[in-house]
């Protein structure tokens, strides 16, 4: 319990980076290292090579992605279990 109050959550330990919020189909992909699409994240449009928080529709941080420009999807690069 008391590590709880000293530890971030990991969504709020990378609040510097953009984040994109998924739909329940996305997430489910991205779970599964799957890429989607993206053409724009919180930050405004997605550049090569940008770091994205990929969160659920709950707000829950699912996986750290990396954008492809070429391809113009986010690839899961770091997928967070989950918690169900």
């Amino acid at each position: 319990e008391a590590l709880a109050t000293i530890l971030l959550p990991p969504d709020a330990a990378l609040r510097g980076m953009p984040f994109v919020d998924l739909s329940e189909r996305d997430a489910h992909r991205v779970r599964q290292g799957i890429a989607i699409s993206l053409l724009q994240h919180s930050g405004g449009p997605a550049a090569q090579g940008d770091h994205v928080r990929m969160r659920d529709e709950a707000g829950t941080l699912v996986a750290v992605g990396c954008y492809d420009a070429a391809s113009k999807s986010l690839q899961p690069r770091v997928v967070l279990p989950s918690e169900k």
